[in-house]
């Protein structure tokens, strides 16, 4: 076998381009071309992303900052979804509609569990009759009406203020209108736990004449039985008055972690 000892190997097309050659390796000075290259490559900078290709190792993103949505793709850990957004706020349930063309004699609220608390937007409601008002009834767990078991006190009015003491009802009532508007609005708050049964609603018009109806209350004290399972809105106005396309209610879950 043949060797040839250099310390520098220099082209003859430039003065500068050489290979320098020491104890420990090569040093080029100059452009390198080759087919390819093996090795190790911890001490390469500067390289191009354009000219990377292949697939990422399975490395530690969590230095990775400034991360742009648009540029991310891809599902999303389920685990990462688990109460995503943190403590408190509400949880979408279900929209109940009338749609264009029909009617609805009521809407029924149901499946509501124990121990929870629950909001009720009634979005917008439209009524058939044009000095209507709502009624709103509580359903136990088969979806029956519960009757004799709601004492409440209520404020309403237009111009003028008045009060209803504490009183024993089977319904209670949403905000009338006068004026043939036909159209109000509700937010109704409701823990259904049985033997500790409370509601709080705000109702107004949304059109015309600016009625409201405030209602607050609970469930007999002597009832520690009834679980409220549900929620039946109506036209108050008596028997063929419908709910009209158009009502809108929307039911939510207060989080509670």
């Amino acid at each position: 076998m043949s060797k040839i000892k250099v310390d520098t190997i220099q082209s003859t097309q430039h003065a500068t381009s050489t290979i320098g050659l020491t104890s420990t390796g090569a040093t080029i000075n100059g452009d390198c071309n080759a087919t390819t290259f093996t090795g190790s490559g911890a001490n390469l900078t500067s390289l191009p992303s354009a000219n990377l290709t292949g697939a990422l190792p399975a490395i530690d993103g969590s230095a990775l900052t400034s991360l742009t949505s648009a540029n991310l793709t891809g599902a999303i850990p389920a685990n990462l979804l688990t109460n995503a957004g943190g403590g408190g706020g509400f949880e979408f349930v279900s929209k109940s509609e009338v749609a264009s063309g029909t009617t609805a004699a009521y809407i029924d609220i149901t499946n509501l569990a124990n121990d929870t608390m629950y909001r009720i937007v009634g979005k917008q409601v439209v009524l058939s009759h044009h000095t209507g008002y709502t009624k709103h009834e509580f359903l136990d767990t088969s979806g029956n009406v519960i009757t004799g078991k709601i004492n409440y006190t209520r404020t309403y009015g237009t111009t003028t203020l008045a009060t209803d003491g504490w009183t024993t009802q089977n319904q209670f009532y949403g905000a009338a209108m006068s004026d043939g508007q036909k159209k109000s609005a509700f937010i109704l708050e409701l823990f259904t736990k049985a033997g500790e049964v409370w509601f709080k609603f705000d109702g107004t018009t949304t059109r015309g004449t600016r009625t409201f109806m405030q209602t607050w209350g609970n469930f007999d004290s002597s009832d520690t039985t009834t679980q409220v399972g549900g929620l039946r809105i109506r036209d108050a106005s008596g028997v063929g008055y419908t709910l009209d396309p158009g009502t809108q209610i929307l039911l939510y879950k207060y989080k509670e972690s």
